[in-house]
């Protein structure tokens, strides 16, 4: 679904993205969830698979730790501003954790503006 104007929440959720960028100078992408509870939360992501796939699991982690499991938006913005798609590693992790995530809708950017879509629709065919 494409959008003219971002939603009060997203707009939120790229505040809060570059107060992590900021506390966390090497690492050039982030990731932001808002949880079913209506939490915000995140992570700064290093650039390596290896690290990044570490920097996903330790996020997973804590939203299941925190009893966050179910997200219901989300975001993934590089330093560069550009905000792009979730990992396949991190939209299969987030559906392993709780199914209902895969309503999930996340902010992307594309050519046309901003657009939001599911990770439902974000999923590989089997």
């Amino acid at each position: 679904m494409k959008i003219n104007k971002l939603p009060e929440k997203y707009l939120e959720m790229l505040k809060y993205a570059e107060e992590i960028l900021e506390a966390n100078e090497s690492s050039p992408l982030t990731v932001i969830v808002t949880t079913a509870k209506g939490k915000l939360m995140g992570f700064a992501s290093r650039l390596s698979d290896t690290d990044r796939i570490a920097d996903e699991n330790r996020f997973l982690q804590s939203l299941a730790e925190h009893g966050e499991t179910k997200i219901s938006c989300g975001l993934c913005k590089w330093r560069n501003g550009n905000v792009d798609i979730p990992s396949a590693n991190l939209r299969k992790k987030l559906e392993e954790l709780n199914s209902a995530n895969l309503e999930a809708e996340f902010l992307l950017q594309g050519v046309e503006g901003f657009q939001l879509r599911s990770l439902r629709a974000m999923r590989y065919p089997a």
